[in-house]
Protein backbone atom coordinates (compact mmCIF):
# COMPACT_ATOMS: atom_id res chain seq x y z
CA UNK A 1 0.00 0.00 0.00
CA UNK A 2 2.95 2.15 0.55
CA UNK A 3 4.39 1.62 -2.80
CA UNK A 4 0.73 2.80 -4.27
CA UNK A 5 0.43 5.89 -2.25
CA UNK A 6 4.03 6.77 -3.47
CA UNK A 7 2.81 6.49 -7.28
CA UNK A 8 -0.52 8.19 -6.37
CA UNK A 9 1.36 11.17 -4.78
CA UNK A 10 4.06 11.29 -7.97
CA UNK A 11 0.78 11.18 -10.14
CA UNK A 12 -0.99 14.06 -8.38
CA UNK A 13 2.55 15.99 -7.93
CA UNK A 14 2.72 15.75 -12.07
CA UNK A 15 -0.91 17.12 -12.58
CA UNK A 16 -0.39 19.77 -10.59
CA UNK A 17 3.17 20.34 -12.84
CA UNK A 18 1.33 20.37 -15.99
CA UNK A 19 -2.02 22.27 -14.44
CA UNK A 20 0.30 25.30 -13.31
CA UNK A 21 2.84 25.41 -16.71
CA UNK A 22 -0.55 25.73 -18.32
CA UNK A 23 -2.07 28.72 -16.24
CA UNK A 24 1.47 30.27 -16.56
CA UNK A 25 1.52 29.54 -20.15
CA UNK A 26 -1.92 31.64 -20.44
CA UNK A 27 -0.95 34.49 -18.19
CA UNK A 28 2.10 35.00 -20.30
CA UNK A 29 0.12 35.07 -23.26
CA UNK A 30 -1.32 38.36 -21.44
CA UNK A 31 1.10 39.78 -19.49
CA UNK A 32 2.00 42.54 -22.03
CA UNK A 33 -1.50 43.30 -23.08
CA UNK A 34 -2.40 43.98 -19.66
CA UNK A 35 0.50 46.14 -18.88
CA UNK A 36 0.25 48.10 -22.01
CA UNK A 37 -3.72 48.25 -20.97
CA UNK A 38 -2.68 50.07 -17.53
CA UNK A 39 -0.19 52.40 -18.43
CA UNK A 40 -2.64 53.79 -20.86
CA UNK A 41 -5.41 54.55 -18.48
CA UNK A 42 -2.43 55.82 -16.11
CA UNK A 43 -1.66 57.92 -19.42
CA UNK A 44 -5.46 59.12 -19.84
CA UNK A 45 -5.55 59.63 -15.78
CA UNK A 46 -2.32 62.57 -16.11
CA UNK A 47 -3.60 63.82 -19.54
CA UNK A 48 -7.33 64.47 -18.17
CA UNK A 49 -5.61 65.99 -15.04
CA UNK A 50 -3.71 68.44 -16.97
CA UNK A 51 -6.66 69.79 -19.40
CA UNK A 52 -9.42 69.95 -16.82
CA UNK A 53 -7.92 72.88 -15.36
CA UNK A 54 -7.05 74.68 -18.05
CA UNK A 55 -11.22 74.31 -18.89
CA UNK A 56 -12.33 76.62 -16.00
CA UNK A 57 -9.22 78.95 -15.58
CA UNK A 58 -10.95 82.16 -17.37
CA UNK A 59 -7.90 83.84 -17.51
CA UNK A 60 -6.29 81.99 -20.15
CA UNK A 61 -9.42 83.13 -22.57
CA UNK A 62 -12.12 81.66 -24.15
CA UNK A 63 -10.33 79.80 -27.09
CA UNK A 64 -8.02 78.11 -24.81
CA UNK A 65 -10.78 76.99 -22.73
CA UNK A 66 -12.42 75.87 -25.75
CA UNK A 67 -9.54 73.92 -26.84
CA UNK A 68 -9.27 71.97 -23.34
CA UNK A 69 -12.72 70.69 -23.64
CA UNK A 70 -12.00 69.41 -27.03
CA UNK A 71 -8.77 68.07 -25.80
CA UNK A 72 -10.84 66.48 -23.08
CA UNK A 73 -13.50 65.33 -25.06
CA UNK A 74 -10.79 63.44 -27.36
CA UNK A 75 -9.06 62.00 -24.01
CA UNK A 76 -12.23 60.31 -22.72
CA UNK A 77 -12.93 58.95 -25.94
CA UNK A 78 -9.85 57.76 -26.17
CA UNK A 79 -10.22 55.76 -22.30
CA UNK A 80 -13.31 54.99 -23.56
CA UNK A 81 -11.73 52.80 -26.41
CA UNK A 82 -9.34 51.22 -24.08
CA UNK A 83 -11.74 49.84 -21.87
CA UNK A 84 -14.20 48.80 -24.76
CA UNK A 85 -10.73 46.91 -25.74
CA UNK A 86 -10.29 45.21 -22.73
CA UNK A 87 -7.51 42.78 -23.13
CA UNK A 88 -8.44 38.91 -22.85
CA UNK A 89 -9.35 36.11 -25.21
CA UNK A 90 -12.93 36.94 -25.48
CA UNK A 91 -13.28 38.81 -29.13
CA UNK A 92 -15.58 41.73 -27.73
CA UNK A 93 -16.47 42.66 -24.14
CA UNK A 94 -19.87 44.34 -24.74
CA UNK A 95 -21.36 40.66 -25.73
CA UNK A 96 -19.32 38.51 -23.00
CA UNK A 97 -20.53 41.17 -20.62
CA UNK A 98 -24.09 40.49 -21.71
CA UNK A 99 -23.84 36.92 -21.75
CA UNK A 100 -22.69 37.04 -18.21
CA UNK A 101 -25.96 39.04 -17.35
CA UNK A 102 -28.08 36.32 -18.68
CA UNK A 103 -26.81 33.99 -16.34
CA UNK A 104 -23.86 32.28 -18.26
CA UNK A 105 -21.60 32.73 -15.73
CA UNK A 106 -18.09 30.83 -14.36
CA UNK A 107 -19.45 29.83 -11.04
CA UNK A 108 -17.21 27.87 -8.61
CA UNK A 109 -19.15 24.41 -7.51
CA UNK A 110 -18.22 22.36 -4.71
CA UNK A 111 -17.29 18.64 -5.26
CA UNK A 112 -20.53 16.38 -5.30
CA UNK A 113 -22.63 19.52 -5.68
CA UNK A 114 -24.83 20.30 -8.18
CA UNK A 115 -25.39 23.88 -8.94
CA UNK A 116 -28.68 25.66 -9.03
CA UNK A 117 -29.41 29.06 -10.48
CA UNK A 118 -30.47 31.30 -7.99
CA UNK A 119 -32.99 34.24 -8.53
CA UNK A 120 -32.92 35.57 -5.45
CA UNK A 121 -30.75 38.18 -5.32
CA UNK A 122 -27.64 35.44 -4.75
CA UNK A 123 -24.51 36.63 -6.31
CA UNK A 124 -22.44 33.40 -7.61
CA UNK A 125 -18.85 33.88 -7.29
CA UNK A 126 -17.25 34.89 -10.25
CA UNK A 127 -13.93 32.64 -11.54
CA UNK A 128 -10.56 34.96 -12.54
CA UNK A 129 -8.61 33.12 -14.47
CA UNK A 130 -4.92 33.77 -15.71
CA UNK A 131 -6.05 35.11 -19.21
CA UNK A 132 -9.70 36.28 -18.64
CA UNK A 133 -9.06 38.24 -15.56
CA UNK A 134 -9.61 41.37 -17.26
CA UNK A 135 -12.53 40.73 -19.30
CA UNK A 136 -14.43 38.94 -16.38
CA UNK A 137 -13.87 41.76 -14.30
CA UNK A 138 -15.06 44.14 -16.92
CA UNK A 139 -17.80 42.30 -17.43
CA UNK A 140 -18.73 42.90 -14.04
CA UNK A 141 -18.60 46.15 -13.40
CA UNK A 142 -19.32 46.86 -17.29
CA UNK A 143 -16.60 48.75 -18.45
CA UNK A 144 -17.71 48.73 -22.15
CA UNK A 145 -20.04 51.72 -20.70
CA UNK A 146 -18.46 53.14 -17.75
CA UNK A 147 -17.94 56.60 -19.07
CA UNK A 148 -20.66 56.57 -21.88
CA UNK A 149 -22.07 59.25 -19.49
CA UNK A 150 -18.88 61.38 -19.11
CA UNK A 151 -18.18 61.20 -23.26
CA UNK A 152 -21.34 62.15 -23.66
CA UNK A 153 -21.91 65.29 -21.99
CA UNK A 154 -18.58 66.58 -22.82
CA UNK A 155 -19.47 65.64 -26.28
CA UNK A 156 -22.51 67.54 -26.21
CA UNK A 157 -20.51 71.01 -24.69
CA UNK A 158 -18.29 70.19 -27.38
CA UNK A 159 -20.55 70.40 -30.09
CA UNK A 160 -21.82 73.64 -28.98
CA UNK A 161 -19.09 75.35 -30.23
CA UNK A 162 -19.46 73.46 -33.62
CA UNK A 163 -22.40 75.64 -33.62
CA UNK A 164 -21.27 78.64 -32.68
CA UNK A 165 -23.18 79.06 -29.49
CA UNK A 166 -21.08 80.64 -26.88
CA UNK A 167 -19.87 78.25 -24.21
CA UNK A 168 -21.03 79.72 -20.30
CA UNK A 169 -19.09 79.15 -17.40
CA UNK A 170 -21.71 76.69 -16.03
CA UNK A 171 -20.79 74.86 -19.33
CA UNK A 172 -17.13 74.60 -18.48
CA UNK A 173 -17.97 73.44 -14.97
CA UNK A 174 -19.81 70.74 -16.25
CA UNK A 175 -17.42 69.34 -18.02
CA UNK A 176 -15.16 69.79 -15.55
CA UNK A 177 -17.04 67.89 -13.13
CA UNK A 178 -17.58 64.81 -15.40
CA UNK A 179 -13.79 64.66 -16.08
CA UNK A 180 -13.30 64.55 -12.48
CA UNK A 181 -15.56 61.59 -12.43
CA UNK A 182 -14.55 59.81 -14.92
CA UNK A 183 -11.11 59.97 -13.37
CA UNK A 184 -12.13 58.58 -10.22
CA UNK A 185 -13.22 55.43 -12.50
CA UNK A 186 -10.13 55.44 -14.64
CA UNK A 187 -8.28 55.31 -11.59
CA UNK A 188 -10.44 52.68 -9.50
CA UNK A 189 -10.07 50.32 -12.42
CA UNK A 190 -6.39 51.10 -13.36
CA UNK A 191 -5.49 49.71 -9.47
CA UNK A 192 -7.56 46.88 -9.81
CA UNK A 193 -5.87 45.81 -13.05
CA UNK A 194 -2.56 46.81 -12.22
CA UNK A 195 -3.01 44.69 -8.37
CA UNK A 196 -3.79 42.01 -10.16
CA UNK A 197 -1.65 41.63 -12.93
CA UNK A 198 1.29 41.58 -10.34
CA UNK A 199 -0.29 38.63 -8.21
CA UNK A 200 -0.89 36.90 -11.35
CA UNK A 201 2.54 37.18 -12.13
CA UNK A 202 3.71 36.50 -8.81
CA UNK A 203 1.69 33.27 -8.64
CA UNK A 204 3.48 32.11 -12.28
CA UNK A 205 7.09 32.91 -10.51
CA UNK A 206 6.09 30.65 -7.86
CA UNK A 207 4.74 27.71 -10.66
CA UNK A 208 7.94 28.26 -12.18
CA UNK A 209 10.61 28.31 -9.54
CA UNK A 210 11.06 24.95 -7.79
CA UNK A 211 12.56 24.52 -4.50
CA UNK A 212 15.35 22.73 -3.45
CA UNK A 213 15.15 19.23 -1.55
CA UNK A 214 15.65 19.47 2.34
CA UNK A 215 19.02 17.85 2.92
CA UNK A 216 18.75 14.43 4.77
CA UNK A 217 19.16 14.71 8.36
CA UNK A 218 21.23 12.54 10.31
CA UNK A 219 19.91 10.45 13.14
CA UNK A 220 19.38 12.21 16.25
CA UNK A 221 20.47 9.65 18.20
CA UNK A 222 23.61 9.56 17.56
CA UNK A 223 25.02 11.86 20.62
CA UNK A 224 22.92 10.13 23.12
CA UNK A 225 24.49 8.98 25.66
CA UNK A 226 23.72 7.72 29.28
CA UNK A 227 23.84 10.88 31.43
CA UNK A 228 23.64 9.16 34.98
CA UNK A 229 27.33 7.83 34.27
CA UNK A 230 27.80 11.99 34.30
CA UNK A 231 30.42 13.24 36.86
CA UNK A 232 28.36 14.48 40.22
CA UNK A 233 25.28 12.83 39.21
CA UNK A 234 23.04 12.98 42.42
CA UNK A 235 22.09 9.05 41.64
CA UNK A 236 25.49 7.91 41.22
CA UNK A 237 26.89 5.67 38.43
CA UNK A 238 24.99 2.87 37.62
CA UNK A 239 25.53 -0.91 36.33
CA UNK A 240 25.74 -0.77 31.93
CA UNK A 241 26.94 -3.78 29.86
CA UNK A 242 28.43 -1.27 28.06
CA UNK A 243 29.33 2.22 28.21
CA UNK A 244 28.43 3.52 24.68
CA UNK A 245 25.28 5.13 23.23
CA UNK A 246 21.83 3.95 23.53
CA UNK A 247 19.49 4.17 21.01
CA UNK A 248 16.71 6.68 21.59
CA UNK A 249 13.43 5.09 22.29
CA UNK A 250 14.96 2.28 23.42
CA UNK A 251 14.03 0.48 26.58
CA UNK A 252 17.19 -0.92 29.02
CA UNK A 253 15.55 -2.50 32.16
CA UNK A 254 17.81 -3.36 35.60
CA UNK A 255 16.98 -5.71 38.24
CA UNK A 256 16.38 -3.33 41.63
CA UNK A 257 15.67 -0.29 39.96
CA UNK A 258 13.07 0.39 37.37
CA UNK A 259 13.53 1.61 33.51
CA UNK A 260 16.75 2.89 32.20
CA UNK A 261 15.23 5.06 29.80
CA UNK A 262 13.59 7.53 32.60
CA UNK A 263 17.16 8.61 32.62
CA UNK A 264 17.68 9.69 29.02
CA UNK A 265 17.58 13.56 28.46
CA UNK A 266 16.38 13.29 24.42
CA UNK A 267 17.47 17.22 24.01
CA UNK A 268 21.41 16.33 24.41
CA UNK A 269 21.99 15.23 20.98
CA UNK A 270 20.97 19.09 19.94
Amino acid sequence: RRVERVKALEARNERARHLAMEMGSKFEGIRDLAEEFVNALNTVQDDLHNAKGLAVERFRGEQAQVNAVSALRETLKKADASLKGTPGPHDDLEVLTMERKHGKRHVVVEPGHHHHHHRHGKKEDLVFGFDDFLQERGAEQDWYKLLAREVREVTQTKAKTEKHHKLHESDYLSVYKHVNRAGVKLKEVEEWSRGQAKEYEAFVETFRVEEESMPRLPLSCRGLHRHHDRPGSPRGPRPTGGGGPLLLGSVATHGGGGGWDSDLNPFRCL
